[in-house]
């Protein structure tokens, strides 16, 4: 390879940001952040209902493997390649809802985008990968899977959405920001992740407790429902 593409560096395979960029294969998922156990004990709910067993060592990085009988479900085998997939780094920022932070103003997980690194030779990429982003809170995710029966679930959802993401943007070359529901690449990945354990409806209020528009709300309730049941999960003032 050095001899037929002189001008690659013995760095290309980071971009040439070797301090930076210490895990040139992906092949990681990474669980961070003040609730990373928390956040770990709902995934390993979720995996488990797909016969899939996981651990997490000491720098959060998860592993996991099928134990189930027959063929792997088209849901686990997509977990399975978001941990394993060596052309992606998921990384999970694990939080707990704070009041005064921008916690209070999302529920369960955020899409945070994605970072793509390699050299391209010849219009051809060479050692290609991404760093996937996401922002989860493991208690809001618990009692929305709560609610809907399906323990673990939305937390595979979030960890599938960023891996899927970082895929979609890979095909594209192109990289994605840290946007919500207006950002096209965010509406594919979290259509093609796992899904959620069921909706979340958010409603806004102005000061006299009318429906308004979120952008000028002062009051912004999340809730689950299933048939006619329905459970306010999060409440959440305007300042």
């Amino acid at each position: 390879m050095s001899a037929k593409y002189p001008s690659l560096s013995p760095y290309t395979y980071c971009a040439d940001n070797p301090v930076k960029l210490v895990d040139p294969n992906g092949e990681e998922v990474i669980i961070s952040g003040e609730a990373s156990k928390d956040f770990f004990k709902e995934v390993r709910k979720g995996a488990k209902e797909f016969g899939i067993s996981v651990k997490i060592d000491n720098n959060g990085i998860l592993s996991a493997k099928y134990r189930g009988k027959g063929p792997v479900s088209k849901e686990g085998q997509l977990f399975l390649d978001a941990v394993n997939d060596i052309s992606v780094k998921v990384e999970i920022n694990a939080i707990n809802n704070k009041k005064g932070t921008d916690s209070e103003y999302m529920f369960g997980g955020a899409f945070g985008g994605n970072e793509l690194y390699g050299e391209t030779i010849d219009g051809v990429w060479i050692n290609q990968f991404s760093v996937a982003k996401q922002t989860v809170i493991p208690s809001e995710l618990k009692d929305m899977d709560e609610f809907y029966g399906l323990p673990g679930r939305t937390s595979l959802h979030e960890i599938t959405e960023a891996y899927k993401g970082a895929k979609i943007a890979m095909s594209e070359n192109v990289i994605s920001s840290a946007i919500g529901s207006s950002n096209p690449l965010y509406r594919r990945a979290h259509s093609g992740a796992i899904p959620q354990s069921g909706p979340i409806n958010r409603y806004c209020y102005d000061a006299q407790d009318n429906p308004t528009d979120c952008d000028s709300a002062k009051w912004i309730d999340w809730n689950a429902k299933y048939g006619v049941n329905e459970k306010n999960l999060k409440t959440t003032k305007v300042y």
